[in-house]
């Protein structure tokens, strides 16, 4: 365990969430919400300090988010509160993801083969057909995203972080579809690689090795020293290994358990 690098991407965390949200402490916690959607993935909850008796803070936060309308979700390192899942639980939230937490510094070296014929792109924040052609990819890949279409303000999100540098995005073509994406999100000094998505038909052909090394490489050329992301699969991990990737960590994202509508807490993929 890296307590000192995961301490950073904590801080990261922070940096990015507190920005176009209402930032809130409620006891060892701070919870970020959105003011424009009600989107489960837009609203979320940190711990910021240790607690002897997590329960008083946890009782808090959970009246926050009913009180806002929101689903309460949060996201942590388990390694830096270990104390905290089994608190949660005792109050009825379930840790619902558990995924290893992996890191690449500036100056290592980025591991990746070409792919024929594949053209990679970095889309504005005016292309909106591309930013569109991203997210519908994104929608069939992640059952997170199933039915977004902007409306919900992931769209305009997107716009937002591109125009002010805050997230850049890449997208893999072939004969002018859309086969691959990715994205960073970055503050801090640091970058989180999301919504990494390749269409079915394309994979095992290292298209999400190529638009993800495309972004790496350019955050590392803009001064952020760190780029992670949180493994989702055992797949996923294999592929950002073989980039250059080092497990430091585990991510917990936690929050009431999913209703039998399918709700509950979804993962950024």
């Amino acid at each position: 365990m890296n307590t000192a690098l995961l301490g950073a991407l904590a801080d990261h965390v922070q940096s990015v969430a507190g920005r176009d949200r209402t930032v809130v402490d409620i006891g060892p916690f701070r919870a970020f919400f959105s003011d424009t959607s009600d989107d489960p993935l837009l609203s979320l909850a940190v711990p910021r300090q240790p607690a002897p008796d997590w329960r008083p803070g946890i009782e808090a936060l959970q009246a926050a988010f009913a009180a806002r309308n929101r689903t309460l979700r949060l996201e942590y390192f388990s390694e830096l509160f270990p104390t905290l899942a089994m608190a949660l639980a005792a109050e009825g939230l379930d840790s619902q993801d558990t995924m290893p937490v992996l890191v690449l510094a500036a100056g290592e070296p980025i591991r990746v083969r070409a792919t024929a014929g594949l053209v990679l792109s970095c889309p504005g924040p005016d292309d909106g057909a591309t930013l569109r052609g991203l997210m519908a990819l994104q929608a069939r890949c992640f059952q997170a995203l199933a039915g977004t279409n902007g409306d919900s303000g992931w769209l305009a999100q997107m716009r937002t972080d591109l125009a002010s540098g805050l997230a850049s995005a890449c997208v893999a073509s072939v004969a002018g579809e859309i086969i691959g994406g990715a994205m960073l999100i970055s503050g801090g000094g640091a970058a989180e690689l999301v919504g990494v998505a390749t269409d079915p038909a394309w994979r095992r052909r290292r298209i999400a090795s190529a638009t993800c090394a495309r972004l790496i490489a350019e955050s590392f050329a803009g001064g952020n020293r760190l780029v992670w992301l949180s493994a989702g699969s055992p797949p996923a991990h294999a592929l950002y290994k073989r980039l250059g990737f080092r497990h430091i960590g585990t991510q917990l994202n936690a929050g009431p358990p999913p209703s039998a509508d399918g709700g509950g807490v979804a993962t950024r993929g």
